[in-house]
């Protein structure tokens, strides 16, 4: 892993740029959450920024792949930092109303809809091949230390000024998205990529919207990127409100409820150590093991959290379910990188945001629903076992499928131009 950004310096540049710009979003985050509810009293009410968030990645994902198709990645990136920076800005001087602060929710997460198709562009044209599943662990990894520190940092600085000066955490957040643009500038340009990169050149010709939507939709032909879909969607819509069913759970088993933190900790612990140490083994991995096997572990190792009547049972579930996810992930990610066409991956990847974001907001209401109708326990049990079925197909669908039959894992040698991600 190291080795790998000691030769690529815009990998080490896009990572910096990452970390620093997700670290200072836990301060907008904190502050909106805690000053709505500290203002309404109301849960339902503070959702409604969950909900402006979901909505504007549904909304957006549907657009932003279209947008950057035939666009340079790099320009994206660095348009979405200034932008968030400028909207951040903004909230510093709105007024303390619900309303206004889920606008600026929804056009920071409409911006951010933009951001990961980029990103899977960029990552695809500067990293060969051989080195993708290194790096798609490494951003994992990042992300969950961010997870990790963030809301720690976040609340230890906002705890410390004063009440008129809290909202200079929002400047804060400002700050990193501006030094993040100021690092991506530093990135290779256009010129200096691989193969992939030289097909960004170009557009769509006298073509109709929903003509462009449906050849950025042509890969789901293929029953295993649908497979490979569902599955994927399942897991969000499993673990949408995981936090409070997971409280709703260890409060029900009779244990004290702030137990959840131990819980939720051994389950980003399983995810870290995965994604730093496991990308090396699973490369060498088949398919069906990579994607199959791994979602069907992490469907079985979920539910039995809510089977779990000790925090020592359910953190064990949790770690496990930790590493499953992170080796479903990365290789999700390397795998949608290699086996989809680059000059269709914007929109691809649009789409999986658009769809996950609707997973996850139906899949809160939905558990919300189905922890009141049952128990937390049974609904985290049940949606274990629809992640488990959705795995196992995967798994059989890899396992007869010629073309990836065949594929004993992410060739580690030279790397082959291939027409799917």
């Amino acid at each position: 892993m190291l080795k790998l950004f000691k030769k690529d310096r815009d990998l080490f540049y896009l990572m910096g740029s990452v970390i620093i710009s997700q670290l200072g979003t836990w301060f907008t985050y904190m502050l909106m959450i805690v000053a709505v509810y500290n203002h309404t009293q109301d849960v339902l009410v503070t959702m409604i920024l969950t909900a402006a968030e979901m909505i504007a990645g549904l909304i957006g994902g549907q657009f932003s792949g279209i947008y950057i198709e035939h666009r340079n990645p790099k320009n994206i990136l660095i348009a979405a930092d200034w932008l968030s920076a400028l909207v951040i800005s903004l909230v510093i001087f709105f007024p303390l109303n619900v309303w206004l602060y889920a606008l600026a929710a929804f056009w920071i997460a409409f911006i951010n809809a933009y951001r990961d198709p980029a990103f899977q562009k960029y990552l695809v044209a500067s990293v060969e091949e051989e080195n993708r599943m290194t790096a798609n662990s490494s951003f994992q990894m990042a992300n969950e230390c961010v997870k990790i520190i963030g809301p720690m940092l976040a609340v230890s600085v906002l705890a410390l000024l004063p009440d008129h000066l809290k909202r200079m955490g929002f400047l804060i957040d400002a700050v990193t998205y501006v030094l993040g643009a100021l690092i991506l500038i530093k990135l290779a340009d256009q010129g200096k990529l691989n193969e992939s990169g030289k097909q960004m050149h170009g557009g769509f010709k006298n073509k109709s919207f929903y003509q462009i939507w449906q050849e950025g939709m042509s890969p789901l032909r293929d029953s295993v990127m649908v497979n490979l879909l569902v599955t994927f969607l399942l897991i969000l819509f499993g673990v949408a409100g995981a936090d409070v069913m997971l409280t709703a759970h260890i409060n029900d088993a009779g244990l004290n409820t702030y137990s959840v933190g131990y819980v939720v900790g051994a389950l980003s612990l399983g995810i870290l150590v995965t994604s730093m140490f496991a990308a090396r083994w699973v490369v060498k991995w088949p398919l069906k093991i990579q994607l199959g096997l791994s979602g069907l572990v992490l469907g079985l190792c979920y539910g039995m959290i809510g089977i779990g009547h000790s925090i020592l049972s359910m953190c064990v579930a949790a770690f496990l379910t930790g590493v499953a996810n992170a080796v479903f992930n990365m290789s999700s990610s390397t795998f949608w990188q290699k086996y989809i066409p680059y000059n269709q991956l914007a929109r691809f990847i649009g789409l999986v945001g658009s769809l996950a974001s609707t997973a996850t907001l139906i899949g809160m209401g939905i558990n919300g629903i189905l922890s009141e109708w049952l128990t937390a326990g049974y609904t985290i049990m049940l949606c274990g076992l629809l992640i488990a079925v959705a795995g196992t197909f995967l798994t059989i669908n890899l396992s007869v499928k010629k073309k990836y039959k065949e594929n004993a894992g992410i060739s580690t040698g030279q790397s082959e131009n291939q027409d799917m991600r």
